[in-house]
């Protein structure tokens, strides 16, 4: 399995196959961005992609633990 991480807060656990798709639709991907104006209309804006994605391979057992583990509590 392949842990992609699409932000700070964001990461997905994907096949290998499916983290290449990724790859593919990332590197022609364009940023779009919904900005408030105050008083005003929102802007709309697309833009190239000024971010950077990691990946990195997580063993079957880690991941086969993980899944056991499920949705962390919060306290």
């Amino acid at each position: 399995m392949v842990v992609v991480k699409l932000s700070w807060d964001l990461s997905v656990v994907v096949s290998k196959e499916d983290a290449l798709a990724f790859i593919d639709i990332l590197e022609r991907a364009e940023k779009y961005e919904d900005k408030y104006v105050s008083g005003g209309d929102n802007t709309k804006h697309v833009y190239p992609m000024d971010k950077t994605f990691g990946m990195e391979v997580m063993p079957t057992e880690l991941y086969q633990m993980a899944k056991l583990a499920g949705k962390p509590v919060k306290e």
